[in-house]
């Protein structure tokens, strides 16, 4: 069962842990008979199986191996509660603040207009560009190491 409201984790040292050892992205899968898919992404990476289970079980999501031949291991969240996890530990990042408030925004764009997902919605000219514009900016956050206060 997922628990929402940290209780063994807080929103602060959440926060830590994804400036220190995250990503918050936007995952854009391309298709040629289909709209693009953007998903917005938070993960953790660490060695610690346990630390990372403990987001897993709090948070949701799925943990996996980083790579066969080392000890670390990768957290991963998105769908239905990255929007309130990313908003409620937003003023606690120090360095991927940014990247969070683009991915929010992205959050919202597909709120507004409808996931494309399951490919049942047909996304605009304009919606695309809306979204692959806010998909470019994460990038380029996350390319450039630029934090909160940048």
């Amino acid at each position: 069962m997922i628990r929402i409201h940290p209780d063994k984790i807080s929103w602060s040292y959440l926060a830590g842990m994804v400036d220190a050892d995250g990503c918050v992205s936007i995952i854009k899968e391309v298709s040629k008979v289909s709209n693009p898919i953007y998903t917005v992404r938070l993960t953790v990476s660490n060695n610690c199986l346990s630390l990372v289970d403990d987001l897993k079980s709090q948070f949701g999501g799925f943990v996996g191996r980083v790579d066969k031949n080392n000890r670390c291991w990768r957290w991963i969240l998105s769908g239905t509660y990255t929007k309130l996890i990313l908003s409620s530990m937003y003023d606690e990042l120090r360095i991927k603040g940014e990247q969070a408030l683009v991915c929010l925004r992205m959050l919202d764009l597909i709120d507004e207009q409808g996931s494309c997902d399951n490919h049942r919605h047909r996304l605009s000219e304009w919606e695309i560009i809306a979204r692959d514009e806010l998909y470019l900016e994460c990038r380029a956050l996350n390319s450039n190491g630029r934090g909160k206060g940048g």
